[in-house]
């Protein structure tokens, strides 16, 4: 709950629906020209990292609107309610005196990119940009999610993600069909070497080590029983399945070039 006052009144309160680290909705009780308090309902239009992009009312009337960079400078603000809503770039309050977001952990400053507090994750040794503590979301806002201030998370499409996990097993074990990595997980020492190194890259996309670990032991599981067609397409149906929702956006069809077509993504910041 929000309560905004001029000169030390209550003129308006304000309350928030989330899911998540997503804005889904508003509710803004305000004095009215009578002087009596009248309630309004708003509901948040969002995209994939959570920008409140629109601003609806109760009859599904666009009322505000904001566009964005990369980084979350505000381009363009429409309306009254808009101006006055502090939920806006990935979901975070921003700070119209300041100009910054608030992170919980820490404030974020869009217009160099970086914090104003250092963050208390070290960073990984075999990631050096998450070493540096001021940066957000690593330097790419464009994949990379940073929802509280303390770990960033990332976008990752599916297909990336099973040819990388079907490699890392393949490598680990000496085998990359389906059915013989079933047959040679059975092992305990393969099994423990798979799952580290399953661990060690989950890691990297900002999950926590004690999740990276269950998840790592649901997709080594699911290679032996034989879940899929192959290696990646098990982790990546057990990753959906069980841990974090799925986004789909328009991207350039070889990562960097190609046409834009629709590509699926995991997002790691999003649990089910």
């Amino acid at each position: 709950m929000e309560v905004v006052k001029v000169n030390d009144v209550i003129t308006e309160y304000r309350s928030y629906e989330w899911n998540g680290y997503t804005p889904l909705s508003m509710m803004v009780k305000a004095k009215n020209d009578a002087g009596t308090f009248e309630t309004k309902a708003y509901q948040f239009i969002t995209n994939h990292r959570g920008d409140v992009l629109s601003i609806r009312d109760s009859e599904d009337k666009e009322v505000g609107s904001y566009a964005y960079d990369a980084y979350g400078n505000i381009l363009t603000v429409e309306g009254a309610v808009a101006k006055e809503n502090p939920i806006r770039y990935a979901g975070y309050y921003y700070d119209d005196e300041t100009k910054n977001y608030y992170l919980q952990a820490r404030y974020y400053n869009p217009a160099n990119g970086a914090f104003l507090a250092l963050d208390t994750h070290p960073g990984d040794e075999d990631e050096p940009l998450s070493q540096n503590g001021y940066s957000y979301a690593n330097g790419n806002p464009v994949i990379n999610i940073d929802h509280n201030g303390e770990k960033s998370w990332k976008l990752v499409r599916k297909e990336a993600l099973a040819r990388a996990i079907t490699t890392i097993v393949g490598l680990a074990i000496g085998a990359h069909g389906i059915y013989t990595a079933a047959r040679i997980l059975k092992t305990y020492t393969k099994k423990k070497v798979v799952k580290l190194k399953i661990v060690k890259y989950i890691t990297k996309f900002g999950v926590y080590k004690n999740l990276a670990v269950q998840i790592a032991a649901y997709i080594v599981n699911g290679i032996i029983n034989v879940l899929g067609s192959s290696i990646g397409g098990v982790a990546v149906w057990i990753l959906t399945r069980y841990f974090f929702t799925t986004v789909t956006k328009y991207a350039k069809k070889y990562v960097y070039w190609g046409p834009k077509v629709k590509i699926t993504y995991i997002n790691f910041g999003k649990r089910k």
